[in-house]
């Protein structure tokens, strides 16, 4: 666990384990590096990407890092596409979704 003193941080197993999360711009820089994070700490992720692969790419990185991932190609603006992964996800996650509505690329912590 990071942070001071016992109480878990956001990126801490004690937090992440048993949830999932899903990620937009999952293929690459900083949406993989959070993805990575994230699953890191135990949570299941949902990777979506626009690029052709590239989410899967993502996504077998953390499988074999023995994390828990599944991967779409999807463009976030839309709407009915991304309800049918957000149903998709909770389908193929069956754990409990983060309680925050987003965990913002900006503020992942990743270096």
């Amino acid at each position: 666990m990071s942070g001071s003193g016992d109480k878990p941080t956001v990126f801490s197993s004690a937090v992440l384990s048993g949830r999932r999360a899903l990620i937009t711009g999952a293929g690459g820089g900083v949406g993989s590096a959070c993805a990575l994070l994230l699953a890191g700490a135990g949570a299941s992720v949902a990777l979506v990407d626009m690029r052709e692969g590239s989410a899967e790419a993502t996504a077998e990185k953390i499988r074999a890092l023995g994390g828990t991932a599944v991967a779409y190609r999807v463009d976030v603006s839309d709407e009915k596409a991304m309800h049918a992964v957000v149903e998709s996800a909770a389908s193929a996650l069956k754990t409990d979704w983060i309680q925050r509505s987003l965990v913002q690329q900006s503020h992942c912590g990743a270096p």
